[in-house]
């Protein structure tokens, strides 16, 4: 009975968190990263992307989640969640700064997603903006840099460099000071 199954595994292998949510317990966090093949964790990471990004509503403490199996993963329809939660204003700022906090640190020496240029673009966009909301000036800036060679390779890439810039910019202008 899974019922019977999940109360077994709750305590020493996952965590009660409010909202009749669960939590992996820190002390298993990377168990299956030790114990699963590449091909059985990308099976695992496709499986969260999907769940997450298919729900009816998506809960906003499922994104951090949500980013890292997308990008490990590679689920496009992943990362579109994110980037529409993190740019189309339906999330307040504070809390896209608060969830999508990781993306500020996104590795700006290469495409983030480069099997699709349009997503990889809006996510650098929501790169620029998490960094901006949380004040982090350095991230921020390379963030844009990259956007910037990276708009060459999508058409109406101008124009979302252009926003991420203004958004930024009114967002928190302290940051570029």
């Amino acid at each position: 009975e899974a019922g019977a199954a999940l109360d077994l595994l709750t305590g020493p292998w996952l965590e009660p968190l409010s909202g009749e949510r669960l939590r992996v317990s820190p002390l298993v966090a990377d168990a299956g990263v030790k114990t699963l093949s590449k091909a059985e964790q990308l099976v695992v990471h496709s499986a969260v992307a999907e769940s997450l990004s298919t729900g009816e509503r998506l809960n906003t403490n499922d994104l951090p989640q949500l980013l890292l199996s997308s990008m490990r993963a590679g689920s496009r329809q992943g990362l579109e969640v994110v980037v529409h939660a993190a740019l189309l204003g339906k999330v307040p700022d504070a809390i896209v700064a608060r969830v999508l906090y990781p993306l500020a640190f996104m590795r700006t020496d290469r495409v983030l997603f480069a099997s699709v240029p349009a997503v990889n673009v809006m996510l650098r966009v929501a790169q620029v903006k998490v960094a901006a909301l949380n004040e982090l000036a350095n991230e921020a800036e390379q963030a844009f840099k990259r956007l910037e060679e990276e708009v060459m390779h999508v058409r109406g890439g101008k124009v979302l460099r252009d926003t991420a810039a203004f958004r930024s910019a009114i967002t928190r202008a302290s940051v570029w000071a």
